[in-house]
């Protein structure tokens, strides 16, 4: 063999070596790419997929409003009679009424009464507590964690509809009397009809935790969800009041809260109040996925709310006085929704 044809040969063999050793370095990092779920954009380049999704969802559902009733009329005091031949209360502004000489308050035995004292109607305690159902619809938008899509952040708005509490005697009890003409004197007194309504908002941040493994949730099969978060409530109080006992009118200083009758009963005023409040929200459920990045939702959500006040209005359309409170209130939402990730 020729020199040269060995010169020639050898270049074609360490020609061919680094091709193959060039091919070898650009077939591994593809085949590393192809094994990650990464998403392929035409030229070549790959990308990894972390998982980041912008998620958007709206649902609809019921809720359970479930809170004690509160008498908030503290420090208020009301003057009551006794009527010694029969053992009845009668509260001041009837008996007003009646040594007034006004039309309806005609009295058989105004020689048997006597003052009894004043008891602290603050104390009085309500019977019915609210427990109520209602609408209630809500949306929501937020993220998944880069590379921890598992963990969701969402900004929320849930809408409780309006629901009625209606009560007839709102409180009632005994009272123990003092300052009054006879010792130890105990009435039972019943206090005032009401016709009111609630309706709440409730703006939140919340974090959810979906119980699966990897990046990309999967298709037709159930993923259990759990959340928490806090919030800012405003709950609308409407009320309206009517003193078809008398006990409220005996107040000092109701008058200022309503128009005073020819019988001295007060015809409060209706009102209507925004009330602003603190919330802790915790949700359970799951979600189902059905097309790609698209899932239905049930969840159930708890929100609790400290304290909802219904005040009196008063003529001044300013000055205010609280007459009864939800305390503790428990919403318990049970939604359906749908949810989009993308």
């Amino acid at each position: 063999m020729r020199f040269c044809d060995i010169i020639i040969r050898m270049e074609r063999i360490f020609t061919s070596s680094i091709l193959s050793i060039l091919l070898c370095t650009v077939a591994v990092p593809s085949f590393a790419n192809w094994q990650n779920s990464g998403n392929y954009i035409p030229g070549g380049v790959y990308s990894a997929d972390d998982g980041a999704r912008f998620v958007l969802s709206v649902r609809g559902g019921a809720a359970w409003g479930n809170a004690k009733i509160e008498n908030s009329l503290t420090g208020a005091s009301a003057g009551y009679y006794y009527d010694m031949s029969n053992g009845a209360a009668i509260t001041s502004a009837y008996w007003q009424c009646y040594l007034d000489g006004k039309p309806g308050c005609a009295y058989s035995n105004p020689e048997n009464v006597y003052f009894a004292g004043y008891g602290d109607v603050g104390a009085l305690g309500a019977d019915e507590k609210y427990s109520k159902f209602s609408f209630a619809g809500g949306a929501s938008i937020g993220f998944t964690i880069p590379n921890s899509p598992q963990w969701r952040m969402e900004a929320g708005w849930d809408h409780i509809a309006e629901a009625e509490y209606n009560q007839s005697p709102l409180f009632s009890g005994d009272l123990a009397l003092y300052g009054g003409e006879i010792d130890g004197v105990v009435v039972h007194a019943e206090m005032a009809s009401v016709q009111s309504s609630l309706t709440t908002d409730v703006f939140s941040a919340m974090a959810f935790y979906d119980f699966y493994s990897g990046i990309q949730k999967p298709l037709h099969q159930v993923i259990p969800y759990v959340g928490f978060g806090v919030g800012y409530g405003i709950s609308r109080s409407d009320l309206s009041v009517y003193d078809n006992y008398g006990d409220l009118s005996s107040i000092d200083g109701m008058a200022d809260y309503g128009m005073v009758g020819e019988n001295y009963i007060i015809s409060f005023n209706k009102s209507s109040k925004d009330i602003s409040n603190f919330v802790a929200l915790a949700a359970l459920g799951m979600s189902y996925g059905i097309y790609e990045n698209t899932f239905l939702d049930f969840g159930i959500r708890a929100m609790y709310i400290p304290s909802i006040e219904w005040k009196l209005i008063g003529n001044d359309n300013v000055q205010t006085r609280n007459l009864f409170s939800a305390k503790n209130m428990i919403y318990t939402d049970f939604m359906f929704g749908l949810r989009i990730e993308f």
